[in-house]
């Protein structure tokens, strides 16, 4: 005997496979004056709540624009940091949302309708990130040097985009590499980037993982993020009374203005907070020798 299965049932099914896949838990968030359910990324677990000057870093480099939601770190780097070391930070993610879209919810069906402009768009911008990172940069310094009490100047160069590997109705997956300098010092260190850019309850939302720039750690970067994005987009079905106070037309993340503070907040950004991070931590060390 064959069971139908209603709607709302297979929602349900497909919220505990997405969960089951992404194996975390989701947690409670505010995005836009509404609660979304939100997991973790597989293996990484956040920081808000445990390590505020942590978040205050990836926040002083974001720009005015987006808002960082949380940052994700292995289980043994939260554990480093908060017994108050400096950690590898080799793998980790940040959750962010565009604040236009927080105060008015964005339509899904004018992301989906904008898909082949944003992608074109999303290439074209790639050349302005460097400068406009320059223009974000003094900002997060200062906020370095009031958390750690040391100069910070830092430097982004070679970001090469590498394309959209993925592409869904509600969500851009694309990936890219940069490389950061802190003081000037010789070999800028590249990461590796994986982000989507995803309408999550008509909200703008971006998901990032940042990796090593090697095949292995690429690989799993894209993995991480798709089986985060899919979790988190089942948990959040669209509510049909959003889409209807939503804007229609064209959608704010294919004006290309927009999509380049867009992508220096999910690429560029939180890579340069890793990069001070981890030349501190070998300065700390070197010193630590030379006693």
């Amino acid at each position: 005997m064959r069971i139908s299965r209603s709607p709302m049932l297979r929602a349900a099914i497909a919220l505990a496979t997405a969960f089951a896949a992404s194996g975390a838990a989701a947690e409670p968030y505010v995005v836009g004056g509404r609660t979304l359910q939100l997991p973790a990324p597989p293996t990484l677990t956040r920081i808000s709540g445990s390590l505020p000057q942590l978040l205050q870093s990836f926040e002083g480099y974001a720009p005015a624009e987006g808002r960082v939601i949380d940052v994700y770190v292995t289980p043994d780097d939260h554990a480093v940091f908060v017994a108050g070391g400096n950690g590898e930070l080799l793998r980790y993610a940040q959750l962010g949302v565009q604040r236009a879209s927080e105060t008015k919810p964005l339509s899904a069906i004018g992301f989906r309708a904008n898909l082949d402009l944003m992608e074109r768009a999303l290439e074209q911008s790639m050349p302005k990130v460097a400068d406009e990172t320059r223009k974000q940069s003094a900002k997060g310094d200062a906020v370095m040097k009031e958390i750690y009490g040391t100069e910070i100047t830092t430097s982004i160069s070679d970001i090469g985009y590498h394309g959209v590997y993925r592409r869904e109705k509600w969500g851009l997956f694309f990936t890219a590499t940069a490389a950061v300098d802190v003081n000037g010092q010789p070999h800028p260190i590249r990461v590796f980037t994986a982000s989507s850019f995803a309408m999550i309850d008509n909200r703008f939302m971006t998901f990032s993982v940042y990796s090593e720039d090697e095949p292995p750690a690429r690989a799993w970067a894209r993995h991480t993020l798709d089986t985060w994005v899919d979790a988190a987009h089942a948990a959040n079905p669209d509510d049909f009374r959003q889409e209807v106070q939503s804007l229609f037309g064209v959608a704010p993340a294919a004006q290309r203005p927009l999509l380049v503070l867009a992508v220096l907040f999910a690429v560029v950004a939180p890579a340069v907070v890793v990069v001070v991070l981890l030349r501190r931590r070998r300065a700390l060390r070197g010193a630590g020798q030379r006693r």
